[in-house]
């Protein structure tokens, strides 16, 4: 049988997409959990711009779980991307003061979010779908 580099090309495909629906698997089981961590009432304690270069503006609230007071900055979600007004809004959705809800890991309640993760099922579907789709060329080649 002759060397055929579109077999070769098909199988990277097909173990790229497998990888990448892998690492989607990943992605919605831990969004899916932290969709679920519980709730308490919290307050921003600092906002303000960040400093050089910097996209993101420098935002700490606290909050308290069993008795116990944490603060922890505001990350952004996982699988967001921040625009150059995103400073700006944040900085006016959250001022010094605001309350706000936080949403916290009962497992680890110093790991917590102002926003939660939404459950995002396009990397799964997009690795199984050119996963299968090569397996399926590489069968009917």
């Amino acid at each position: 049988m002759p060397f055929n580099p579109y077999t070769v090309i098909l199988l990277a495909a097909a173990l790229g997409g497998l990888g990448v629906a892998a690492w989607g698997w990943r992605v919605l089981q831990r969004s899916r959990r932290a969709a679920r961590w519980p709730s308490v009432e919290g307050e921003i304690v600092e906002s303000r711009p960040g400093e050089g270069s910097e996209l993101l503006p420098r935002i700490v609230f606290r909050y308290v779980v069993d008795g116990r007071e944490y603060r922890s900055p505001y990350r952004l979600p996982e699988g967001a991307h921040p625009f150059s007004d995103y400073s700006r809004i944040l900085l006016e959705r959250y001022p010094v003061g605001r309350r706000v809800t936080v949403h916290y890991d009962p497992e680890d309640p110093a790991r917590a979010t102002l926003e939660p993760p939404r459950v995002d099922w396009l990397p799964l579907a997009l690795g199984l779908a050119v996963a299968l789709g090569a397996i399926l060329a590489l069968l009917l080649a």
